[in-house]
């Protein structure tokens, strides 16, 4: 007979195996904070364009589904940017990704940069 701690584990284990299945799911260039998911998921990478406007760009992206950052939020990513120069950064996680147990919001401070995720 299996303890609840062992139904538990099988369970977290059967859904991580069901995610893993899933194929990656891009959003699309964005220029805005935003929430991308509202339920748990995968991190899988992150493509930012940033452009020379004399600001620093700084791309957080929190495990929340509430869509707002705060103390008791967990930072699964940070993309920085310097502000003299032009440039693409790709950042890609090894596999299965980054746990997001709540959801993924992305958080774009001010400058003119434009980002890409991939999830699931």
């Amino acid at each position: 007979m299996a303890t609840r701690l062992e139904e538990y584990k099988t369970g977290l284990a059967d859904d991580a195996q069901a995610l893993g299945r899933l194929p990656w799911i891009p959003t699309g260039w964005l220029a805005a904070s935003v929430q991308v998911k509202a339920a748990p998921g995968l991190l899988g990478g992150i493509m930012v364009r940033a452009e020379d406007n004399g600001a620093d760009q700084v791309i957080k992206v929190w495990d929340t589904a509430v869509g707002a950052t705060g103390a008791t939020e967990v930072e699964l990513a940070r993309v920085y940017c310097s502000a003299t120069a032009e440039l693409m950064i790709n950042v890609f996680f090894p596999l299965p990704g980054v746990e997001a147990r709540l959801g993924i919001y992305v958080e774009l401070s001010a400058g003119d940069a434009e980002f890409e995720l991939y999830y699931r």
